[in-house]
C-alpha cells in the first residue's frame, strides 16, 4: 500500500491535504451567508480549519452579514485563489443592489445574485481552481423571478454541467436516501415513476456507496409508491409494472437490493445502507425527523463534489442573526472529506482510478 504524499492516512483520506472549498452564499435575502460565516468563524462550532474556504458571491452580502453578526473579522476580496490571506476570503463575482432586496422577501435581484454566484462556482470547479462546491440555500421563486426556470440547485447543476444521470442523496450518520423524483407536483409523481429511472437511481446510489463512502458491498432498499406496496394492484400498478422490474434488473447486475418496501415501516429498523424513495416527502419526512440539523444534500453524478445543508432560506428568521449553522457545518465537513478521498485516489493511493 502506498504512502499518502500529503501525510497520514485514514480510510483513504489524505489528512494533511487542505482542499479549497468554494462556498456559495445562496439567496441574499435568506440565512445563507449567515450560516456560512458562522460555520467558518465560531470557535465552538466551526469546521476544523483543515481546508481553505472561499466564499463565492457578492462582497456586499458578506459585509452586510458581518454587521448583523456584530463580529470583528477581516474580509479579503480575492481575484486569484492562490496564496490566500488569513480571514474570510471572498471571490467577489457579482454585484448586489441591496436597495432591491429585503430580508425574508422574494425578489428578482436576490434570485439573480444567487444564480450568478452558482455559475461562477461551477466555472471555478470545472477548471479545477477549487476542489468542491458547498451551496447555501436558494429560493426557487426568487430564482424564477430572475428568469431562471429551475426547480432547485440539483437541476441547475445538472443542466449547466450537461449531466444526464444524476440524483439527490440526503445523508447523515443515521440514514442515507436517494430520491427518484425531486421537486415536482404530487399529481405528476406517478407519471415519473419509470423502470429506467428507478434503475438509474439504484445504480448511482450503489456506486456512490462504494466510491465515496467505502462500503464494499452496499445493501439498498427500494420503497414502494402506493400504500401496502399496491396490494397486488388494488391500490396502484406502479410496483408491478415499474418498481419490481427495476429491482430485478439491478439484481441481475449484482447489486444487493430489496423491495419494494412498504413506506410506513421501511425506516423502523434501518437495515439498509441507503434507501431509494419514490418522491420528495416520502424520503425527506423520515430523514428530517431523524437528522434535522445534521443532514447533508449530496448531488450524485456531477463531474465534481457538491454538497449543501438540508434546509432552506428560512425567510422567517433571515437577517436576525439567530440561524443555526449545524447543517452547513456538516455539508462543509463532507465536502472536505470527499475532496481528500478524491485527491488520494487521483494520486493512486487506493490503487484505483477516480472517475466522475
Amino acid at each position: 500500500m502506498s504512502t499518502c504524499p500529503y501525510g497520514s492516512r485514514d480510510g483513504n483520506q489524505c489528512l494533511n491535504y487542505n482542499p479549497k472549498i468554494g462556498i456559495t452564499l445562496g439567496d441574499p435575502a435568506g440565512i445563507g451567508c449567515e450560516v456560512v460565516l458562522k460555520s467558518i468563524l465560531h470557535p465552538e462550532k466551526k469546521v476544523e480549519r483543515d481546508y481553505i474556504p472561499i466564499l463565492i458571491g457578492s462582497l456586499k452580502v458578506v459585509e452586510k452579514t458581518k454587521q448583523i453578526l456584530k463580529e470583528n473579522f477581516k474580509i479579503s476580496e480575492v481575484t486569484s485563489l492562490e496564496n490566500l490571506s488569513e480571514g474570510v476570503n471572498v471571490f467577489n463575482c457579482v454585484e448586489c443592489d441591496f436597495r432591491k432586496i429585503t430580508y425574508g422577501k422574494l425578489s428578482r435581484e436576490a434570485g439573480r445574485v444567487a444564480y450568478k454566484s452558482i455559475l461562477h462556482a461551477i466555472r471555478l470547479c470545472t477548471t479545477k481552481k477549487i476542489d468542491a462546491i458547498v451551496t447555501a440555500p436558494i429560493n426557487k421563486a426568487s430564482l424564477n423571478l430572475a428568469g431562471f426556470d429551475y426547480p432547485g440547485h440539483t437541476e441547475l447543476f445538472a443542466k449547466t454541467t450537461k449531466t444526464k444521470n444524476f440524483a439527490m442523496m440526503l445523508l447523515s450518520e443515521k440514514l442515507k436516501i436517494v430520491l427518484v423524483t425531486t421537486h415536482i407536483p404530487v399529481k405528476e409523481i406517478n407519471r415519473k415513476i419509470k423502470r429506467d429511472e428507478i434503475e438509474k437511481k439504484i445504480e448511482l446510489a450503489y456506486m456512490a456507496l462504494i466510491k465515496y463512502f467505502r462500503i464494499p458491498e452496499p445493501k439498498i432498499g427500494v420503497l414502494a409508491l402506493n400504500p401496502h406496496c399496491g396490494e397486488g394492484g388494488l391500490f396502484g400498478t406502479e410496483e408491478e409494472k415499474e418498481i419490481i422490474p427495476a429491482i430485478l434488473d439491478a439484481k441481475a447486475k449484482g447489486i444487493r437490493v430489496d423491495g419494494p418496501l412498504s413506506p410506513d415501516t421501511a425506516f423502523l429498523n434501518r437495515d439498509y445502507d441507503c434507501y431509494i424513495t419514490m418522491y420528495h416527502d416520502q424520503g425527506l419526512i423520515p430523514f428530517k425527523l431523524l437528522s434535522f440539523g445534521k443532514g447533508v444534500n449530496f448531488t450524485l453524478g456531477l463531474p465534481f463534489i457538491r454538497t449543501s445543508p438540508d434546509h432552506g432560506t428560512a425567510f422567517d428568521i433571515a437577517g436576525k442573526g439567530i440561524a443555526d449553522p449545524s447543517s452547513m457545518i456538516e455539508a462543509i465537513r463532507l465536502a472536505v472529506k470527499l475532496s481528500r478521498r478524491k485527491k488520494a485516489t487521483t494520486e493512486n493511493i487506493s490503487g484505483s482510478v477516480w472517475t466522475d
